[in-house]
């Protein structure tokens, strides 16, 4: 079909074309995603799943639909944008009410859906012209009474309502709820029970009548979060349910807990659920170097905050440093290049027993891409034991001309608190090229999952014997997802050194192999 697609051939063919369409929610998608992006749609196994649940709904078949899928799977493209226009396609009054975490992005939504439905492709199959007012993207209608309104998930939905009135109890429409809070590193209870609440008092009680259908679909972020709520009967609800993990196991069990859930079964097998996605190896990756988003966001099976962050398993190790060749001496007695050494900085506010170190670190950017961990000082010192401190950590790593070798090259310190004044002392007495300041733009759990990457990768690498690597490897240890830790001044440290050395690669040195 795709090859003859045009104007014509639809003209010629929409009698046959219009029952098509109508019937397999599949079909209508893949006819409109190319009509919409000039594109064919890549078809997966999880898509069929996904049609068949969504049109189940549609036929009377579910009510309430519960759909964890994991991020980049064309959920919202399927379950939101092309199930709303052939919801209309199949019924011209069917009303749909469209809520997410972003009021731009459930009016992107609502804007696509409208498109399909403006297209010269979609009115000579379905003859749906749209009002003349209706060029808002938020709220819009058809000359019929069908139509879409979209918001954020906690917006105002006054005066809409999913669905028609009718004695008939005909699919006129639903209520679609998709990623109802922001997919992000920390969510916190807070905004996810806020979300549950607003469920319960407003958003199920905006149905035309009760048996308007309820859609959810969404990526878990969190045991608590809406999905676990509603399973565990947090309305007293039934909902079939469909987990779509990114790595498929039909192993495991359903979980018991989820008393008001009805697992819907699918043929998928085991492995990768969408290849062209996600591989088993780009899987593994983001397990190791993020269990608990990948149990919540990827396998949909969220387990309960406060573990680990990192796993120190997948720390590595060298046996020496000789600064006079500039060389890493590894366990095996391999030798290694040193191309590149910075040195950074995290300062403390204050030298109170509950509060953070201050913490100079040396790294070098090996040949074979790898950072490692030369010298570290680690201690609370006052403001002006500070600089006599940093002063003298430098020193002993300055350039000796006498041996010819390399020196620091860069200096690295956050711009805040004690640090600033720092900064400004040794631009004060260096020149202001001297030390590189760091602004800290992300949260830290943020940052710290983005090292554990190259962690994973093996591509931060330890002195075995070193006085410090203890104190190290035990605060790398001790971070926790719910960021409960008491410090973590030297991964604050190390995440700098990650991010320049590695992910923002500035040095021009990555690749030398």
């Amino acid at each position: 079909m795709a090859q003859q697609l045009t104007i014509e051939f639809i003209k010629e063919h929409s009698l046959y074309l219009r029952p098509l369409l109508t019937g397999s929610l599949l079909e209508f998608s893949k006819l409109f995603a190319l009509v919409l992006f000039g594109e064919p749609l890549i078809v997966s196994e999880h898509h069929v799943a996904l049609c068949k649940a969504l049109q189940d709904v549609a036929e009377g078949k579910t009510r309430n639909l519960i759909v964890n899928l994991g991020p980049g799977y064309s959920k919202s493209l399927i379950a939101v944008i092309m199930f709303s226009a052939w919801s209309l396609a199949r019924n011209n009054r069917s009303k749909m009410l469209h809520t997410s975490y972003s009021d731009d992005l459930a009016s992107l939504n609502s804007s696509a859906v409208r498109e399909i439905v403006s297209t010269e492709e979609f009115q000579i199959l379905f003859n749906q012209p749209l009002k003349l007012d209706s060029k808002a993207k938020k709220r819009w209608f058809n000359h019929y009474g069908g139509g879409m309104y979209a918001t954020a998930s906690n917006g105002p939905v006054t005066g809409f309502r999913a669905g028609q009135m009718s004695n008939k109890r005909v699919y006129s429409g639903a209520l679609i709820i998709d990623d109802p809070v922001k997919p992000a590193i920390n969510n916190s209870l807070t905004e996810i029970n806020s979300v549950n609440e607003r469920y319960m008092t407003t958003l199920r009680n905006r149905l035309a009548h009760p048996k308007i259908p309820i859609i959810i679909i969404m990526q878990r972020l969190d045991d608590s979060d809406l999905s676990g709520f509603l399973l565990r009967g947090g309305t007293g609800e039934t909902w079939d349910h469909l987990e779509l993990p990114a790595n498929i196991d039909n192993s495991l069990s359903y979980p018991k807990e989820y008393t008001h859930g009805r697992q819907i079964q699918h043929s998928l097998p085991d492995g990768p659920l969408w290849e062209y996605k996600n591989s088993k190896a780009d899987l593994r990756l983001i397990e190791l170097s993020d269990p608990y988003t990948y149990n919540c966001q990827y396998l949909q099976r969220p387990q309960a905050k406060g573990g680990n962050l990192f796993n120190i398993q997948n720390l590595e190790y060298y046996s020496s440093y000789n600064p006079a060749i500039n060389k890493i001496i590894l366990e095996t007695n391999k030798h290694i290049d040193i191309l590149f050494k910075i040195t950074t900085a995290d300062t403390a506010f204050k030298t109170g027993e509950r509060n953070d170190f201050s913490v100079f670190q040396l790294w070098g950017l090996g040949r074979d891409n790898r950072i490692y961990l030369l010298d570290q000082y680690r201690g609370k010192v006052e403001n002006y034991d500070l600089e006599i401190q940093y002063r003298a950590f430098l020193k002993k790593h300055e350039y000796v001309k006498q041996t010819n070798i390399m020196g620091i090259r860069d200096n690295y310190i956050e711009d805040k608190a004690s640090g600033t004044g720092l900064i400004q002392v040794m631009r004060r007495d260096f020149g202001k090229n001297y030390i590189k300041d760091i602004q800290r733009n992300r949260d830290k759990i943020s940052r710290f999952k983005e090292a554990n990457v190259y962690l994973v990768k093996k591509q931060i690498v330890l002195p075995r014997h070193s006085e410090f690597t203890g104190d190290f490897v035990a605060e790398m240890q001790s971070i926790k997802e719910m960021n409960t830790h008491k410090h973590d001044d030297e991964m604050d440290a190390a995440c700098d050194s990650v991010d320049i050395l590695l992910i923002k690669n500035t040095t021009g040195y990555i690749g030398w192999v």
